[in-house]
């Protein structure tokens, strides 16, 4: 359940941008050729949907924006962390970056490989939407391949 609204929170936000390809600019600042994403907190979100960090701090993104032919395509990640099983490891948890955003940086290089702006280490994705999605709430997500 959490992350069905986890997704549908990204991509109504994705949607609200997509039509407008200098939206980056606008927005968040961020330049295309830099290999930093920018940070988005879900803030609204949290408020109106409750989906929140243990901490209670609101939930989170990176997004490097993509460039070229890659401005339409995206690459996106979601962290994972392990759920916490009893209220203790919660309330241990509400104080890392597994269970609240009030540490992540404004900025963040998201690494290599999938994540990679080089052309020459990641060429088929290096100039996509690039998005990380914080993990922070506990949960535990998983699948049914019927």
């Amino acid at each position: 359940m959490r992350l069905s609204l986890w997704l549908g929170l990204l991509l109504s936000t994705v949607d609200s941008f997509s039509l407008d390809p200098d939206w980056a600019y606008k927005e968040v600042g961020a330049k295309y050729a830099s290999a930093d994403a920018s940070l988005v907190l879900l803030t609204d979100a949290a408020e109106k949907t409750g989906a929140k960090c243990l901490d209670g701090s609101p939930g989170a993104y990176y997004w490097r924006p993509g460039s070229g032919d890659g401005m339409k395509k995206w690459y996106i990640h979601h962290q994972g962390g392990g759920w916490c099983t009893d209220l203790d490891a919660c309330v241990g948890r509400s104080r890392t970056e597994l269970g609240s955003s009030k540490a992540y940086p404004a900025a963040k290089d998201l690494g290599g490989g999938y994540f990679s702006a080089d052309p020459t280490a990641n060429p088929m994705m290096y100039n996509w939407n690039s998005v990380l999605i914080r993990y922070c709430d506990g949960g535990s997500f998983s699948g049914l391949n019927q």
